[in-house]
């Protein structure tokens, strides 16, 4: 968070929002897609493949 001097909170705010001259943003250059009959499923696979690379649930998930 920045705290400045503004006449006008709008305009400072949105100014901060601009992005900086000669910003490219990153467009996906793949997709990949599944096909799931419900979404508990897909969670659960998820789940399970994060549980599988780090040994724990998320932060702030619950386990299902």
């Amino acid at each position: 968070m920045k705290i400045s001097p503004a006449r006008s909170l709008k305009r400072s705010f949105e100014r901060e929002l601009d992005p900086p001259a000669g910003y490219q943003p990153a467009y996906p250059s793949a997709l990949m897609f599944f096909e799931t009959f419900s979404e508990v499923a897909e969670a659960e696979r998820l789940l399970n493949e994060y549980k599988r690379r780090h040994g724990r649930n998320p932060v702030l998930n619950s386990p299902y």
